[in-house]
């Protein structure tokens, strides 16, 4: 006997069973992957009525909207499509909030301010494409993928030890290190010298980072090329 075909509901793709699933699913939010019989049992739901509203079928009422919400610990401005941000704080948070100074959040306008480039004539190739790069939010987006990734975190705890180091010119230090065949040796290193350490070890997560942002954007323009 053949299988039965269902339909997929209509509104299945629409923004509130499309964020829900993520949530569900672990895709999205804090909780990670949750069962549809724990959402029902939290929201005062029959597991069923939970699967419709992920499927599109049936769409929750808002108070029930409000507790889902609650069960994820995320704003109903996510769950309707409204916002990205599942986390409502992170959505209305300033830069005061997270200790930002008034020149630090300058210079992020700075950046994001396309006509800053132009008036300030930052780039100064002569081929319109070349320039175009520049003016197109590329500065931006460099900004928002470094501080996206975990690396950049990384590299701020290396930095904050680079930075807080202080030391005569005349210390030296003691440290074991190892080399390639696993063979030990003592070394001594003056205060230059461990700086320079220091440096090396904040920079490399950086430049893991945007050898991995080169390559990421040479896949891309190598698939758009192909199409």
């Amino acid at each position: 006997m053949p299988r039965k075909h269902i339909d997929t509901p209509s509104a299945y793709n629409d923004p509130f069973p499309t964020a829900f699933r993520a949530l569900l699913s672990g895709e999205t939010g804090k909780r990670g992957k949750v069962s549809q019989q724990e959402v029902a049992d939290y929201i005062g739901k029959t597991r069923q009525t939970v699967g419709y509203y992920a499927d599109g079928t049936a769409k929750p009422d808002i108070d029930t909207i409000g507790k889902i919400a609650a069960f994820f610990d995320v704003s109903t401005d996510y769950l309707l499509g409204r916002s990205n941000y599942t986390d409502a704080r992170l959505r209305i948070g300033t830069f005061e909030d997270y200790g930002f100074s008034e020149k630090a959040v300058r210079n992020i306008n700075l950046i994001h301010d396309l006509h800053y480039f132009t008036k300030l004539g930052a780039y100064k190739g002569e081929e319109d494409e070349k320039r175009d790069a520049i003016l197109s939010g590329k500065a931006f987006d460099v900004l928002v993928r470094v501080l996206e990734d975990s690396r950049f975190i990384d590299f701020l705890k290396k930095a904050a030890v680079c930075s807080t180091f202080h030391a005569p010119d005349d210390y030296i230090a003691e440290g074991a290190i190892t080399d390639a065949s696993g063979e030990k040796y003592l070394v001594q290193m003056g205060a230059a010298v461990l700086r320079d350490v220091f440096m090396a070890q904040a920079i490399e997560p950086l430049k893991e980072l945007l050898n991995d942002m080169e390559k990421e954007n040479r896949e891309k323009e190598g698939a758009d090329g192909e199409q």
